[in-house]
């Protein structure tokens, strides 16, 4: 579980990162307003993708056998 943690914060900084200069320029040449529009669809759009994922099915654990004499 450390290990996914991990991997997970270290790919979302990356990425916000790597995504800061991608908003900052729109923003230097238009408006903020305008440069954080998609930082509002793209929650929207991920909810949506998100709908059509399934909740896994539970593991059944069969009854524990009871020994043989």
């Amino acid at each position: 579980m450390g290990t996914a943690s991990g991997v997970t914060l270290g790919l979302t900084v990356s990425l916000g990162g790597l995504a800061a200069p991608a908003l900052g320029a729109p923003a230097d040449t238009t408006s903020l307003r305008t440069a954080l529009v998609p930082l509002i669809v793209l929650p929207a759009l991920g909810g949506l993708l998100l709908r059509g994922l399934r909740e896994p099915a539970p593991v059944r654990q069969s009854a524990p056998r009871l020994p043989v004499r």
